[in-house]
């Protein structure tokens, strides 16, 4: 039975999903595959993942060992992780989950989406990996794609000559040096810190304060503002836990930027912040 389906111990109220299989294809014209993961969208419940294979051995049973590069696989399989979990909140509709299907240009495919009903979403997709794929899957990196979507969204030809990179400050008031992604002056340097917010509540609160002190420290001894953009390890408490840190931020001289507001900030950054370099005359 596809995991998803009804059955007598499910007592939660259902929501249609879809799930398409995610296959390893190094032949279109063959349209021979082999299973490497499972996507599964539910719109109702505002959630799109997906699953894939942490090592190659099933396309190497299907094709033979030398028949893939099995780095690039793995990387292809990595680039379909990331696209889904960074840009999750693009994913509304199936038109939305269609055309990403179509733009698929490589040795990955993804199939047709196919209804099934969604209880759990997590435990659901969970189980369709088991029965449709099956052996271990990758563990997300929530980290490194949360970087990777920053990095994505300031890669903008407007910033090249405004954001400094790997910038280090030493605060004189603890005689060590803190390190930043970003930097930006627009009369005032601008220090931005990425910092993916852990779903317990204690920590979530600890880190808050934390980047509290240390914006205080830049801005009192340094001159300088401190810019958080803020992931949450739980996508489905953000709300709640963006509250919670505007609460705290709303003491201390920190500037908040959520990441689903990063594509306006940027646009304000490209605004207001001044050339690394003046131009020649």
């Amino acid at each position: 039975m596809i995991a998803g389906a009804s059955s007598p111990e499910k007592t939660a109220a259902s929501a249609k999903g879809y799930y398409s299989l995610v296959q390893y294809c190094p032949d279109l014209s063959r349209a021979e595959a082999a299973n490497v993961g499972v996507l599964l969208f539910c719109p109702d419940k505002h959630f799109i993942d997906v699953r894939t294979t942490a090592s190659n051995q099933h396309v190497a049973r299907f094709f033979g060992r030398d028949s893939f590069d099995p780095e690039r696989l793995r990387t292809l399989k990595r680039f379909i992780e990331d696209r889904v979990r960074l840009y999750h909140q693009h994913f509304k509709t199936m038109d939305d989950l269609n055309r990403f299907i179509e733009s698929r240009a490589n040795d990955i495919i993804i199939s047709q989406p196919r209804p099934v009903k969604v209880f759990n979403p997590e435990t659901d997709l969970q189980k369709l990996y088991e029965e449709l794929v099956g052996g271990k899957a990758r563990t997300p990196n929530n980290r490194r794609h949360f970087l990777q979507g920053i990095d994505d969204t300031f890669n903008v030809p407007a910033l090249k000559e405004k954001l400094q990179r790997d910038v280090e400050v030493e605060l004189p008031s603890i005689g060590s040096k803190l390190h930043y992604r970003y930097a930006f002056n627009n009369g005032r340097q601008n220090l931005i810190r990425p910092t993916l917010f852990p779903a317990n509540e204690q920590k979530l609160a600890n880190v808050a304060f934390r980047l509290g002190g240390e914006g205080v420290q830049l801005d009192k001894h340094l001159d300088k503002q401190l810019i958080v953009i803020c992931g949450f390890e739980d996508s489905k408490t953000g709300d709640s836990s963006a509250d919670r840190i505007k609460r705290v931020m709303a003491d201390y001289p920190v500037k908040m930027v959520l990441r689903s507001d990063l594509s306006r900030f940027v646009k304000e950054v490209e605004q207001v912040a001044h050339n690394l370099r003046p131009a020649h005359k």
